[in-house]
């Protein structure tokens, strides 16, 4: 996908903060238990 080490940890640390949109992605809700924590949680 030509994506630089800097471009990946982008990537997982939004899944970290935040949450989905139903509209967007069929689920609704944080990715996370805390959403406002910016941490490894999403990928464990």
């Amino acid at each position: 996908m030509g994506l630089s080490d800097q471009d990946i940890v982008a990537l997982f640390g939004g899944h970290t903060l935040g949450r989905c949109h139903k509209d967007r992605s069929g689920f609704e809700g944080a990715w996370t238990s805390n959403p406002l924590i910016f941490d490894n949680s999403s990928s464990m």
